[in-house]
């Protein structure tokens, strides 16, 4: 009998990324960017900011600000600015990141016109009503509270904390007495630092016609112009530990998240799909070491994996994964196997290429839809990539060799080098 869970689908080689780069518009310093038209009646614009939580004087500040910029202005309060949205069938979303915040608005395109104006006046007119900022207070608390009774809160937290210190810029956690010490003065003082339209990137994408682009133009420009946002130092502290093994107790769970990871210089836009490759091979996917040994295997884990992730002096390789307290030691030491196996048995015949596939297949897919490549901007934006991180991706992956993931295992994978902390029930 088949197990179709282990048996990848037979699939051609994938050559090349089929997708049209967006075109660049300037008005001013302003920069809009229009992703190629798609005749779906809806519109999605992203408004993307640099700097993020990086940049904030206080913790939580950006998210703060970002999350209340929208709830309330002298003649509208949150409530009738939402009603407004609603009406026209419009959402509008937040997200705030290490290196970016950003607002989203999608909307149909009969009324795109009516919900940008709305949205611009709403936000550039914010004015942070107290009580919408204590009732957010409240709920991110309460939120956070939560979130802090988990095991894979406190594995993420402390893992970060042991490579770089509680006070660096990659970490700073925000506790409850730091949300609650936020006000509206400080949102707005964010706000109106980092967050003035003009000096966001605009990405349009969907149904974008020259009368939807001539539209945002005109929009633009008759937003008041301002000069660039002030700096603030970025104060890099890394006042962290040495590598070794971290452990937390918490009480009422009978789980245990364990978490692996270790610094990584910054990699260039065509070297970061080596890297990227690798990372597929050792925990990137379904069918990778990790998971198919450690949880398919052996039954330690509920699930296991592993991704790079960007940070301010580079980025962090991170394994990540959710156990049984018993098997918590057991899933430590067979992770730790996986790296080794990776340097002293590299990935090679049909392992790497039913890899290569994979990720040909996944990158290609992830530019389907009409709102995909306002995304990949995103993405580019945050690591200050070129659109050649595209273009000469294919070509990367299909030539990748064995030798060459050997290197970089033999630099990056040792387990030695891997802050490790388990979290939960490790009594």
């Amino acid at each position: 009998m088949i197990d179709f869970r282990k048996t990848a689908p037979e699939s051609g080689a994938i050559n090349n990324l089929d997708f049209e780069a967006a075109t660049l518009t300037k008005t001013g310093e302003t920069e809009l960017y229009c992703t190629s038209p798609r005749e779906n009646e809806v519109i999605k614009l992203h408004l993307y900011w640099p700097g993020g939580s990086r940049i904030q004087q206080h913790r939580y500040q950006a998210r703060t600000a970002l999350s209340l910029c929208l709830n309330g202005t002298d003649q509208h309060s949150a409530e009738q600015i939402q009603e407004q949205f609603d009406f026209w069938g419009s959402t509008v979303d937040s997200d705030t990141s290490l290196f970016y915040n950003e607002l989203v608005l999608r909307c149909t395109k009969e009324f795109f016109g009516e919900s940008l104006q709305w949205l611009l006046k709403s936000h550039v007119e914010a004015v942070f009503p107290d009580l919408e900022t204590e009732n957010f207070k409240q709920m991110e608390t309460a939120s956070l509270m939560r979130k802090k009774t988990t095991p894979r809160y406190w594995a993420n937290r402390l893992c970060m904390e042991t490579i770089y210190g509680e006070d660096d810029v990659n970490t700073r956690f925000a506790d409850p007495e730091h949300i609650m010490a936020m006000n509206s003065g400080m949102a707005r003082d964010y706000h109106q630092s980092f967050l003035n339209p003009r000096n966001a990137k605009w990405l349009l994408a969907g149904d974008v016609d020259a009368h939807i682009q001539e539209f945002t133009v005109n929009a633009i420009a008759s937003l008041t112009k301002v000069p660039n946002s002030k700096e603030i130092p970025l104060e890099t502290v890394h006042s962290g530990q040495a590598a070794g093994l971290n452990r937390k107790q918490l009480e009422n769970t009978s789980q245990v998240s364990m978490q692996l990871a270790r610094k990584l210089p910054a990699i260039g836009e065509t070297e970061y799909h080596d890297f990227a490759m690798l990372n597929l091979l050792m925990g990137g996917f379904f069918g990778s070491r990790l998971m198919q040994e450690i949880r398919e295997k052996r039954g330690l884990t509920y699930g296991i994996g592993s991704y790079i992730q960007q940070t301010t002096d580079g980025n962090l390789w991170v394994i990540s994964g959710e156990m049984n307290s018993q098997n918590a030691e057991a899933a430590l030491d067979a992770t730790l196997e996986i790296l080794r196996s990776m340097v002293l048995d590299p990935p090679r015949g049909t392992e790497l290429e039913r890899a290569k596939r994979y990720f040909a297949g996944q990158l290609r897919t992830s530019f389907d839809g009409p709102f995909a490549m306002a995304g990949k901007m995103r993405g580019l934006f945050s690591r200050g990539y070129t659109l050649r991180h595209y273009t000469t991706a294919m070509d990367r992956i299909w030539s990748i060799t064995t030798e060459e993931l050997c290197q970089i295992a033999d630099n990056y994978l040792n387990g030695e080098s891997f802050h490790k902390v388990l979290a939960g029930d490790i009594s």
